[in-house]
């Protein structure tokens, strides 16, 4: 009879499967190589991660026609999924990025890290229950781990060339965004468990540190760069305060639920008002564009301080990421529903509520809960402002 292993994030759900010297059966994990950046812009460690006490095996070698059917896969589908069929996403796509992807080789790892899993999600989806097209599938989700392993490394040498010289190339910098950009979308809309959300023991690679790393080199070259219309696609969510008239019912609730929560200290009380603040502003950014894209990218503008406090795991926090997670899975957006670091968060923190309260704090939490596990929900545009998750789970539960 076979051992049975339990990863990190299984085990702290209580799920059995069997062991494996490659990956998570039930999560998938890779276990591949991994970044982590801190101290600014610049820090990068290309050191093989060990988070799970396991040692990565020999990557399979793409062969060409593999990479020709990602880049024929790439150009004719992937970027309209990730540009929604917006001509004016897809126009900036393609003339920002896609034109250089090949001369340019931390880019092209990056594009082909995200046509090889978005092309495993399209078989899973149109091949269910076929055996043959679950192991290509699989092959394709490991194809895009290790290129995604090799796009982080060149990532690294091209910010350290950034980094000692005095006066960074401008093509330099502006290859460092697109590679930041593109794995932006790879690690929150393709991740497929390569990284957790968050994790909780020191010296561990999650989101939300990585997320902080993606902003700083934002906020700090983007202005160094002329002309450029990639801040246009660079998951911008409009400033704090933008749309001052428009009200959203879901982030007016979570104000409520703050101002009836103890709390003594009045500065962390501002900081989640603010968390709250952005998450009013990127639903009605994302209703008014029709783009999922600014729910996402809330996490690249969490501020240190609040990230401070998820690591602090304080309460409220937790459940604000919580929040983030379920409008990221609940986005129009093709995720592997219940297969995803969304999920398995909310799976985390679902486990610790009931530990300590059994049940979960907050209605809207539960019924959020229930319309990302239990339904196949997305949320609709039109009517992002008048969301309430409680009324949604109702008219399912009926």
């Amino acid at each position: 009879m076979s051992s049975t292993y339990k990863c990190e994030r299984c085990n702290s759900i209580n799920v059995d499967k069997l062991a494996s010297n490659q990956s998570c059966q039930v999560c998938n994990h890779p276990f591949n190589s991994a970044i982590f950046a801190e101290n600014g812009a610049h820090k990068f460690s290309n050191q093989v991660s060990k988070q799970h006490g396991l040692v990565q095996s020999s990557p399979p070698v793409p062969t060409m026609q593999q990479e020709l059917t990602l880049t024929n896969f790439y150009q004719k589908k992937g970027q309209f999924i990730l540009g929604f069929n917006n001509a004016k996403f897809i126009e900036i796509w393609e003339h920002e990025i896609v034109q250089h992807w090949f001369d340019k080789p931390a880019m092209k790892y990056c594009l082909l890290s995200n046509a090889a899993i978005l092309y495993a999600n399209q078989l899973n989806s149109k091949n269910t229950g076929n055996f043959s097209s679950s192991v290509e599938s699989e092959q394709y989700y490991k194809m895009g781990h290790n290129y995604f392993s090799k796009s982080l490394h060149l990532q690294h040498e091209l910010a350290e060339s950034i980094t000692k010289s005095i006066d960074p190339d401008i093509e330099q910098l502006r290859d460092l965004l697109k590679c930041c950009f593109i794995q932006f979308v790879c690690l929150m809309i393709n991740n497929q468990s390569m990284l957790p959300l968050i994790s909780f023991e020191n010296e561990k690679i999650d989101i939300v540190s990585f997320m902080k790393f993606y902003r700083n080199v934002r906020q700090r070259y983007i202005p160094m760069i002329p002309n450029t219309r990639l801040p246009q696609y660079f998951m911008n969510t409009a400033p704090l305060g933008t749309f001052p008239d428009e009200s959203c019912h879901l982030s007016d609730s979570m104000l409520q639920d703050l101002e009836n929560f103890a709390l003594s200290d009045d500065s962390m009380r501002a900081e989640l008002q603010d968390v709250i603040e952005l998450f009013r502003v990127s639903l009605v950014s994302s209703m008014k564009f029709k783009c999922p894209y600014p729910i996402f990218s809330n996490i690249l503008h969490f501020s240190d301080k609040f990230r401070d406090y998820l690591y602090e795991q304080n309460v409220f926090s937790l459940r604000l990421l919580f929040v983030f997670s379920a409008l990221c899975v609940l986005s129009p957006f093709p995720l592997s529903r219940l297969n995803n670091i969304y999920v398995a968060y909310m799976t985390w923190f679902k486990v610790r509520s009931f530990a300590q309260l059994g049940k979960f704090r907050f209605q809207t939490d539960e019924k959020l809960y229930f319309l990302v596990m239990n339904t196949d929900y997305t949320l609709d545009y039109d009517s992002l402002d008048t969301f309430d998750p409680i009324s949604v789970a109702m008219s399912y539960e009926q």
